[in-house]
């Protein structure tokens, strides 16, 4: 005869469980994409100004190579096994990283794919070395959609860098989705779908000319400035998960500037 067991207090396990965002504290997920040389190793490394701020670099690209001055703290990542290792080191806790950044999900993702080319390889000796099997894409993305779901259960802010491509034809725009180029970061479909759905910002990092005033008082100056496309546009693969209502473009973009418009908003939050 089963034995009944004791019935859960439901009530207690809701007085425990149930939480307002205002009492939690942030884990930020932001994704940085842009073409070659454009900033997004200098803007994931701006966390470490952020109060508290301490940044681990994952670095797949030697991004951070040149960076001897801000001289940040880096794991090298040379095969998709080396991530294993990170994250183990990441879950301990025992460390004083607020910050981890993947630098490049492009690059990651080309070493998941070719982690699964070597296993199968090593699996089918009549393989030919190098020759990627279809279904090798669809295997390296779902190991890339993996690491990222354990990424988002680190307790820290995860900043993903990306290259960018176009791919004609993927708008959400209707009226623009068949006669115009769209600008998204450089992975799979599946990979970008996994990822948009996790981070509080996709922002387009790009480079302009703007101008300046001149402290001689002559003409302006005409420099080169950084800005983070963040606004829905029909062009671009950004957007931004917020409660204020926000400019669509970051001049000179910062870790820090960008977390304090988040919780602080340039205007006061919308009325329901």
């Amino acid at each position: 005869m089963a034995v009944r067991g004791k019935e859960k207090n439901y009530a207690a396990i809701a007085a425990k469980s149930i939480t307002k965002p205002s009492k939690m504290r942030p884990k930020w997920r932001f994704l940085v994409y842009s073409r070659h040389k454009k900033g997004k190793t200098r803007f994931a490394l701006s966390a470490n100004d952020v109060p508290d701020g301490k940044i681990l670099m994952l670095d797949a690209e030697k991004g951070t190579d040149k960076y001897r001055k801000l001289d940040p703290d880096v794991w090298p990542i040379k095969k998709f096994e080396d991530l294993n290792d990170a994250l183990g080191f990441l879950r301990t806790g025992k460390h004083d990283y607020t910050w981890v950044c993947p630098d490049t999900i492009t690059k990651i993702h080309n070493l998941s794919l070719r982690f699964i080319m070597k296993l199968g390889e090593d699996r089918n000796l009549d393989r030919v070395p190098g020759v990627v099997d279809q279904r090798d894409h669809g295997k390296a993305g779902e190991l890339t959609k993996e690491l990222i779901y354990k990424l988002d259960g680190l307790d820290m802010g995860v900043i993903y860098t990306a290259q960018e491509k176009v791919d004609k034809g993927s708008s959400d725009d209707d009226e623009l989705a068949e006669s115009s180029v769209f600008y998204v970061p450089d992975v799979p479909p599946g990979v970008r779908s996994a990822l948009n759905a996790n981070v509080d910002v996709i922002g387009r990092l790009y480079v302009t000319k703007a101008q300046f005033v001149n402290p001689d008082g002559g003409e302006p100056i005409e420099k080169n400035q950084r800005r983070l496309w963040i606004g829905n546009h029909p062009m671009y693969d950004t957007g931004v998960r917020s409660e204020f209502d926000l400019p669509d473009v970051l001049k000179n973009p910062t870790v820090s500037s960008l977390t304090s418009l988040l919780l602080e908003g340039a205007t006061k939050p919308k009325k329901k």
